[in-house]
């Protein structure tokens, strides 16, 4: 397992799953997260204020993680792994509607799935695959169809890339990777990618970690997760790298760990997962601040583990937001 990620403390239940996103434009609806208040991890659902919980997936068998929103908000892409934190890793991707009816399983394959991402048209989902399960040294980017089919490898190399996030305007996809070979050695940064995996650019190169991408809602922004600073803090860029900012933990005495961003669809808000309010280092809450980093709440604030947040878009468009074209073709 890489070291940056067992210091992230979220390897037990996030497996960070999910976790780099794009905000498509649209109204605020609700934030999707994890948490393993009811026992095992599950997708929840919150107002933007925190208030009226539900569990979606509380009936499943196994882990859920990850939940990304289509562009429309009507259904979710998340991550399930029914071995159990104890079992093989063997994760597959699901899709279901926003009520959690129809959930659908939509890879079924013996290597490890997760980290969904919805292409601007809803069409596809660009996912993580690792045939080493978490914390190998070998994922790869793939696109699909929201279906499961027409999958297709983006990238091909020795380094571990993953987290993958579509650009509002279909014209890109963020993701990092580990650009250090050695076995034991990390130094991730963000890069991006034409949606068939050519124009490959590197938009960070700060030593240790940068990653976990989030496109702002109008593409012209991208927020990341990056310890450049010291603790991983959150930092937004221009999409094409310049002007890096940092907007949580600029008080020297906050030793948080902050991460896992999702910009609300009107662009005016971040939310994120933090261990500030926590007594313990590997508990996360969801926060939500403005997107200048002014005005931090927790929403959650919870003992339990509560993270991965994602908001959903709401649209007023009825037609179905999955048909037989590629993004990418």
């Amino acid at each position: 397992m890489k070291p940056l990620i067992a210091a992230l403390t979220i390897l037990a239940m996030l497996a960070i799953p999910g976790v780099a996103l794009t905000a498509f434009p649209g109204e605020n609806g609700r934030i999707a997260f994890d948490s393993d208040r009811d026992g095992d991890p599950d997708i929840w659902t919150m107002n933007p204020d925190g208030s009226d919980p539900l569990n979606l997936t509380a009936d499943s068998p196994g882990l859920d993680l990850g939940a990304a929103w289509s562009p429309n908000g009507k259904r979710i892409a998340f991550t399930r792994d029914t071995d159990g934190e104890e079992g093989p890793d063997d994760s597959e991707i699901w899709v279901m509607r926003a009520d959690a009816s129809k959930p659908t399983q939509v890879t079924d394959d013996a290597t490890y799935e997760l980290e969904p991402a919805w292409s601007p048209t809803g069409r596809r989902l660009a996912f993580q695959r690792d045939p080493d399960g978490f914390g190998g040294d070998d994922g790869e980017i793939w696109t699909m169809r929201s279906d499961g089919s027409g999958q297709r490898q983006l990238t091909d190399n020795e380094a571990e890339d993953a987290e993958p996030a579509w650009s509002p305007d279909g014209r890109r996809i963020a993701f990092h990777r580990d650009t250090d070979p050695a076995p034991e050695g990390f130094d991730f940064d963000v890069f991006d990618m034409r949606p068939n995996g050519g124009g490959e650019r590197q938009l960070t190169a700060e030593p240790g970690f940068d990653g976990g991408p989030n496109y702002s809602p109008d593409g012209r922004k991208i927020a990341f997760d990056s310890e450049r600073d010291g603790d991983p803090d959150i930092w937004v860029m221009r999409r094409n790298g310049d002007d890096p900012r940092q907007l949580t933990g600029e008080d020297p005495a906050e030793s948080a760990v902050e991460i896992l961003t999702a910009y609300s669809p009107d662009g005016r808000f971040i939310s994120f997962s933090s261990t500030r309010d926590s007594t313990d280092p590997d508990l996360f809450d969801v926060f939500v601040m403005r997107a200048d980093g002014s005005e931090e709440t927790n929403l959650t604030n919870n003992p339990a583990d509560d993270a991965n947040p994602d908001w959903q878009p709401l649209d007023d468009d009825e037609d179905d937001d999955d048909d037989d074209h590629d993004d990418d073709d």
